[in-house]
């Protein structure tokens, strides 16, 4: 066995930096891995493993939490956000403005049901996270919604429930655009350099050079 193994995986669904703080102390406390460090700027994780099976474990508990961890070469892409609730609530929601305006004793269990099928991937996510963070956003959001339904606002709890989804969907369509555009930067890095030294110049790997160095621009 190699010890101290290190696997680079990508994080999907990463949009912000306290989700990278979250996930990189829920990868820490995993059964085999030694170190783990989550870098929201490039959305990658950096797991040091001690023992060989244990990044299947890393992999369930990100799942948990609502995100998806991935090889670095996996070059396929899931959904951004959680798109598929916010879909199926904001259809939910039409349905039942819809059924406000011919059937109307129906509307408050529409608004009731697109509430709670808003509500679930941010509540279940609160429940995975707790405890490293019981006051997240998603914890607010799932206890805010419970509440209006409890006075009977259904229609209120389903129309904020949808735009934070879409916001979510958004944001992480932005972060991922962002990190795309730093990779294409990334790019137009030079890979060799010219050192100079005495008699003249050579061309080497940018992975030679050494503090010191004076090289040709």
């Amino acid at each position: 066995m190699e010890a101290h193994r290190v696997r680079v995986f990508r994080v999907e669904g990463l949009d912000c930096a306290d989700c990278a703080l979250k996930v990189e102390k829920a990868l820490s406390e995993v059964p085999g891995v030694v170190q783990a460090q989550v870098s929201f700027a490039s959305g990658k994780a950096y797991l040091h493993l001690e023992v060989p099976g244990a990044e299947k474990e890393a992999e369930r508990v990100v799942s948990a939490l609502g995100y998806r961890l991935k090889p670095e070469g996996d070059t396929t892409r899931g959904v951004l956000g959680p798109w598929r609730w916010a879909l199926a609530s904001g259809g939910l929601l039409l349905a039942a403005f819809l059924a406000s305006l011919f059937l109307p004793g129906l509307a408050p269990w529409g608004y009731r049901l697109a509430a709670l099928i808003g509500v679930f991937p941010l509540a279940r996510r609160a429940v995975a996270a707790f405890r490293q963070n019981p006051f997240s956003m998603q914890t607010l959001v799932t206890l805010a919604t419970l509440g209006a339904l409890l006075i009977g606002a259904e229609a209120e709890a389903a129309v904020v429930v949808f735009l934070f989804l879409v916001g979510e969907v958004l944001e992480a369509y932005s972060v991922a655009q962002a990190r795309r555009s730093l990779y294409a930067l990334s790019e137009l890095l030079p890979r060799r350099a010219y050192r100079l030294k005495e008699g003249g110049v050579e061309e080497v790997p940018l992975k030679a050079l050494r503090v010191g160095d004076l090289v040709r621009v």
